[in-house]
């Protein structure tokens, strides 16, 4: 460095790489002595407030009496200490050595001051991270939200392949509380949107599409797999047997088909084979009716009985009951110690006791007790009190002991046969001369029988010769009243349509035809004469 002390000149006439300006009071163009971080560690007996530029750190150095150091650093350069609020970086500048562990903290960096303008492109990749740099313990809780990701922030270009892995990602960390609603799309999956009823499906080589289900677990292989799945203890049970059947159960493993736990069926459950056991100590059905004899109406009678057949101790020894119909007897029947041959039940007729029996008939056909006694009279015997409406005894001995009274004339001898009774003159009972079979024209009348015939028109028929136009019918004859309907007729059943007269004398009735004398048919209609 060329120095050269002027006063009262030019500086700008001055051809000098540096100069030191008195007038001014102006130090220009100043060079520091260049030295790499060795030769300036060689300097012999530097002294105090001494410069040197490290041209290894880039750095400027001074020489605080006892060694270099850092201008506006510590002496190990691995603390930076900010004079004013602007940090300048030079590329390449902040290194593993610059930052002191524990360095970057939450109350070294203020709210918010981290920011897409303080960040250039790119800023963050994977040569400035160390390995296994970023972990649980360096994010605070919540650190990591939506406000502070820019939308589509997070894309398949800035993720390496392969890179998130299993062990990258803590137990339980992506949960549904970590995910927002309606978050994962289309769009976020990076797929076609498929048609209503599909599912997302894998091609096994990382790849997902839209498909539709085609049900293949409904086949004889699927299904053998899916059932041997769930019954893995009896596996060997679940198999294929010719081109459609599906086989559960081997005779060579008991039981067939285990399952522990509870067993829930949402549809029918239709249970096929010849034995169905059930072990429950409580059994509950909703259906109020139980249906015994098949699921079918019956096309032909299989002669086999219906009804529940239950087993019972009798204290001694282990018997069998039944309850229900006989199919042979067609009456419903109650045994005990009964057999069970091919469905048809035989055994001792059990006793019944019940509060009361509303029966339409009752067949005894051996002992019939009442309140412990034996009743001894036939069906014949008990018949005679059908219609008995107070006690029998108490009704005998209000009878009197003889008869009395007008029914004294029929007490010893039989009455003539199919008469009418009456009472004589002494008030007894007699026969009258009237049959039964003249009182039984009576039936049906409802009043006088005189005043009904009194009523009743009456009608004359006969034939009647003509005289001059004239014919007499004597009243004896026609026995009508006064007057009459007159109808004539000729010969030929012709109705005479000629002028009627009808005079009367004595009861007597003269019927006047203005036509030629002839033989006449006459009808006449009227009240009976009194």
């Amino acid at each position: 460095m060329a120095l050269k002390i002027v006063s009262g000149l030019d500086a700008t006439s001055l051809s000098l790489s540096s100069f030191l300006d008195l007038q001014k009071n102006e130090l220009r163009s100043a060079q520091i002595h260049n030295l790499n971080s060795t030769q300036i560690d060689g300097i012999s007996s530097p002294a105090s407030g001494q410069f040197a530029y490290d041209t290894t750190l880039n750095k400027l150095k001074v020489y605080n009496g006892t060694a270099w150091e850092l201008v506006g650093a510590a002496a190990d350069g691995t603390t930076l200490e900010l004079s004013s609020n602007t940090l300048s970086i030079k590329a390449a500048g902040v290194g593993t050595t610059q930052l002191a562990t524990g360095a970057v903290t939450t109350a070294k960096i203020g709210a918010a001051q981290v920011t897409g303008a303080k960040m250039a492109a790119l800023t963050i990749a994977t040569g400035n991270i160390a390995a296994t740099a970023v972990t649980s313990a360096k994010l605070a809780d919540g650190a990591v939200g939506t406000a502070k990701l820019a939308d589509d922030a997070v894309t398949t270009a800035k993720i390496a392949d392969d890179q998130i892995t299993a062990a990258l990602i803590a137990d339980d960390a992506v949960g549904a509380a970590a995910i927002a609603d309606n978050s994962v799309n289309i769009a976020r999956l990076n797929v076609t949107d498929g048609t209503a009823g599909q599912f997302l499906k894998t091609d096994g080589n990382g790849t997902l599409a839209f498909a539709t289900h085609a049900d293949q677990d409904v086949s004889k292989t699927n299904l053998v797999l899916r059932l041997s799945e769930i019954d893995t203890t009896h596996a060997v049970n679940v198999h294929g047997s010719g081109a459609t059947n599906i086989i559960i159960g081997s005779s060579t493993d008991t039981p067939n088909v285990q399952v522990t736990g509870n067993v829930i069926v949402d549809g029918d459950l239709t249970v096929g084979g010849t034995t169905t056991t059930v072990n429950s100590t409580t059994v509950t059905i909703d259906d109020p009716v139980f249906t015994l004899g098949g699921d079918t109406a019956p096309s032909s009678d299989d002669n086999k009985d219906r009804g529940i057949e239950f087993r019972y101790h009798t204290g001694t020894e282990a018997q069998v009951g039944f309850f229900g119909y006989d199919d042979s007897e067609r009456q419903f029947i109650f045994l005990t110690d009964a057999t069970n041959t091919a469905e048809v039940f035989a055994g001792t007729h059990a006793d019944v006791k019940m509060g009361s029996l509303d029966v339409g008939t009752i067949d005894i056909t051996a002992n019939f007790n009442i309140g412990g006694t034996g009743v001894t009279a036939t069906a014949a015997e008990l018949n005679y009190v059908d219609g008995v409406t107070s006690a029998i005894q108490t009704q005998i001995d209000a009878k009197q002991a003889a008869i009395t009274g007008a029914a004294t004339t029929i007490v010893s001898s039989n009455l003539t046969a199919s008469r009418a009774l009456v009472s004589n003159s002494s008030g007894k009972v007699a026969v009258s001369a009237v049959t039964s079979t003249e009182l039984g024209y009576l039936d049906g009348v409802t009043s006088a029988i005189q005043t009904q015939l009194n009523s009743k028109p009456a009608a004359y028929a006969g034939e009647v010769t003509t005289s001059s136009g004239t014919a007499t019918i004597s009243k004896s004859d026609h026995g009508l009243a006064f007057p009459a309907n007159v109808q004539v007729y000729d010969e030929n059943k012709q109705l005479v349509l000629v002028d009627i007269r009808q005079t009367v004398s004595a009861g007597d009735m003269t019927i006047t035809i203005n036509a030629p004398d002839a033989t006449y048919s006459v009808i006449a209609v009227g009240a009976l004469a009194v």
